[in-house]
């Protein structure tokens, strides 16, 4: 939990300072190498109060976004609608990322949408038995498939904060080859 950090607002303040330059320098790093799009990956913002994530996440998002217009994607783990809504008011941000918990389909439809849309499936499923894990595949993939090819159109499938310790291999290639299979991607 951020107990520590939400009761400690001036070493927030103090860590900001400091991560910021490091973020920037990182990203153009990444920029040199190669990189078209540098993925911001926030583990606790979904824990934040609408007044702290704007502050800690929407203020830095638009700094970096100032920067690196159209190159930064943001994914936090466990975000909110409201969150989500301030998201899609950043300029310049090339993309985001969903958990599991959120509706892929309404997601891909929303007008407001800006760029990219990384919708997950639920990491903690490839645990499940083959048979199991197909089955719960299908019901991730139905709405997704109903749309059209222009409707899903930024969609990149993805687990919602990555494969965990132990995840079955076979259970990772099974995912990749029925999305590649069934959406018809590469």
């Amino acid at each position: 939990n951020l107990k520590f950090a939400k009761s400690h607002p001036i070493l927030v303040e103090a860590f900001y300072e400091k991560i910021i330059p490091l973020l920037k320098k990182n990203i153009t790093l990444q920029m040199e190498g190669g990189a078209e799009i540098v993925m911001i990956f926030d583990t606790a913002a979904g824990e934040l109060d609408f007044h702290s994530f704007h502050k800690y996440v929407i203020g830095p998002l638009k700094l970096l976004c100032e920067d690196y217009p159209g190159r930064i994607g943001y994914y936090a783990k466990g975000t909110t609608e409201i969150q989500m809504s301030l998201l899609k008011s950043v300029n310049g941000l090339s993309g985001f990322g969903i958990d599991h918990r959120f509706d892929l389909s309404s997601m891909l439809l929303d007008q407001n949408r800006n760029g990219f849309l990384q919708g997950n499936f639920d990491q903690s499923l490839l645990f499940m038995e083959r048979e199991d894990l197909t089955k719960a595949l299908d019901i991730y993939l139905k709405p997704i498939l109903s749309l059209s090819k222009l409707e899903r159109k930024g969609w990149g499938a993805g687990l919602g904060h990555g494969i965990l310790q132990f995840t079955p291999e076979d259970s990772v290639k099974l995912i990749i080859d029925t999305i590649r299979e069934r959406c018809d991607v590469n």
